[in-house]
């Protein structure tokens, strides 16, 4: 069975995209560190150094996916993590936060070049019926490199900053030696420059789906960011242990929501993910005690992590195939959003009207989504009617 998994393009892509998602992770456990006690910047520095790998995200995204619609995802695959090395290396000699900032938004654009092409690989490689368990696979990769990059920078802290940036460089150089191996179809490479749509910047159908997805990351952001604290607030005895019941519950779910995708529908996860995840928040922030609270992150868990490759395949199966990069660029556009203004905007309001309101407002967004996604199921029922809307793949 093993051996079988492996076997698979699909496989070979998660292992690069884990990789790179390592080093990655353990940049993010390291760079606000290295801000604070050696370049000595302030929190407000801290913060925007670590928020511009998201905005160098979003403003990349559109040229990334005319890119991949003319060119094939070869190139945006092997190339970012080289220059990610570079960059995370480049750290050691950097002479005030503002340095480490311009390099962490050159980080940010090779990194958003390497995932949109790998997400948009993913839909390419995998059968029309198992697409949203590919890139639930694929999502796992990444949140597993997200987890265990951080706690791995911790290790590597113990013997300086130098080391964690060459741990770092490395897994990027093992992401690029695992892409070499990747299999590319021949539509990747075969599109030409001349095809009128490779010329889109923005798919349009990206909209309903990516208004969703913002309130997603959201959440996700805010409680990546916000966890500690809540759990002190709530005088939970090991705080550490709240953010590990939310990130178990992510990675438990997308072992099984790809497959029930599949077979009944994207929008049958879509839409009692994304209410899950907006309740979730609520009994969050309202929470009377810390058991109530461990429930709270199961919830946000649970519901966060079924809705995001669901909602890309919405986008993926009925985008034309010559504008699948596009399509991919444009909806992880709504991500990189919701990502950058789910922690500050928390924060903020939660300054002003109290700490609960860390999860008041996720909760507030995520209806929102609940609204987005449901009104989308209702209009492509109309449109393509029931049978279109239950069954693994959307007709287009």
């Amino acid at each position: 069975m093993v051996r079988g998994y492996w076997a698979r393009p699909t496989a070979r892509l998660d292992l690069a995209v884990f990789l790179q998602f390592l080093g990655t992770g353990v940049a993010i456990g390291s760079v606000p560190r290295y801000l604070r006690d050696d370049l000595g910047a302030s929190r407000a520095v801290t913060g925007f150094a670590t928020t511009i790998f998201f905005i160098a995200a979003l403003l990349a995204r559109p040229f990334i996916g005319r890119f991949l619609d003319r060119s094939g995802a070869r190139l945006l695959l092997l190339w970012p993590p080289l220059v990610m090395a570079a960059l995370i290396v480049g750290q050691h000699w950097a002479s005030s936060p503002y340095v480490v900032a311009g390099l962490r938004f050159a980080a940010g654009a090779a990194g958003a070049c390497f995932y949109t092409a790998a997400l948009s690989l993913t839909t390419e490689l995998a059968p029309a019926d198992e697409q949203t368990k590919a890139v639930a696979r694929l999502s796992v990769a990444v949140y597993l490199g997200f987890i265990i990059g951080p706690l791995l920078a911790e290790q590597l802290l113990r013997s300086g900053f130098f080391v964690v940036w060459i741990g770092s460089a490395v897994c990027h150089v093992a992401a690029f030696a695992a892409a070499r191996f990747l299999t590319f179809p021949a539509k990747a490479s075969a599109l030409g420059s001349a095809e009128p749509a490779a010329r889109l910047t923005f798919y349009r159908g990206a909209i309903g789906p990516g208004v969703a997805l913002l309130t997603v990351a959201f959440a996700f952001s805010t409680v990546s960011a916000f966890t500690p604290d809540y759990a002190k607030n709530l005088a939970v005895a090991r705080p550490s242990t709240l953010f590990a019941v939310f990130a178990a519950s992510v990675l438990a779910v997308r072992l099984v929501s790809g497959r029930i995708a599949d077979r009944r529908g994207p929008f049958s996860v879509a839409v009692p993910g994304i209410a899950l995840g907006a309740v979730g928040m609520a009994i969050a922030a309202t929470a009377p005690s810390a058991s109530v609270g461990y429930l709270a992150m199961v919830a946000i868990g649970v519901g966060s992590g079924a809705s995001f490759p669901a909602i890309t395949s919405i986008v993926t199966s009925r985008a034309p195939a010559a504008d699948r990069g596009v399509a991919v660029a444009s909806l992880l556009m709504f991500n990189d959003v919701g990502q950058a203004l789910g922690g500050p905007l928390s924060g903020k309001v939660a300054d002003s009207f109290g700490w609960r309101w860390v999860f008041g407002v996720p909760a507030l967004v995520g209806i929102l989504g609940t609204v987005a996604i449901t009104v989308l199921a209702i209009r492509v029922h109309r449109s393509v009617g029931v049978e279109s809307i239950v069954t693994p793949a959307l007709e287009h």
